[in-house]
């Protein structure tokens, strides 16, 4: 029996269950089965929250690089679930560097002052793993007069211009 049929044939907390045991096993259905499950907003929530979990440090193969970007920036966008869309954004530190338009909408997530302050703070952490430092700085420079963001932001700028 394949991951995936195993998978649909499970209960809704051993479906949370399977996708943390193959987190780190190398099963190549393993990447249609996580864009399945975060895809579909019909899923059982914990589920998707596991799935997008694995997205956050997972070694994803370049070829589903663009897929899994693509997947995120609809999560981020469009999900009603928020406690999903907040997985979304955390797991997107791993892919703001592989997409203009996810980081693109990091940057906007970051800067908008009436998303949730949660979210918020998760999209902080994508920026702060930008490797375009110059645009990593601009983001910062904006944040810093944020009444709720501003300390951080002036904290990591004081950091990145003492490494500068």
């Amino acid at each position: 029996m394949s991951i995936i049929d195993d998978y649909k044939n499970s209960s809704d907390d051993r479906k949370a269950e399977l996708l943390n045991e193959i987190e780190f096993e190398d099963i190549p259905e393993k990447w249609n089965l996580l864009r399945a499950v975060i895809a579909d907003p019909n899923e059982y929530d914990l589920a998707r929250m596991q799935a997008l979990k694995i997205l956050e440090i997972a070694n994803v193969p370049p070829e589903d690089l663009p897929s899994f970007c693509g997947l995120l920036v609809s999560i981020i966008k469009t999900d009603k679930d928020e406690d999903v869309k907040n997985y979304g954004v955390i797991a997107s530190k791993n892919f703001v560097n592989d997409s203009d338009e996810l980081k693109q909408l990091i940057i906007k997530t970051v800067l908008d002052a009436k998303e949730d302050i949660d979210i918020r703070h998760n999209a902080y952490s994508a920026v702060l793993s930008m490797w375009d430092l110059p645009g990593r700085k601009v983001v910062l420079e904006k944040l810093s007069a944020d009444p709720a963001m501003g300390r951080f932001a002036v904290r990591d700028l004081a950091s990145f211009e003492s490494q500068s």
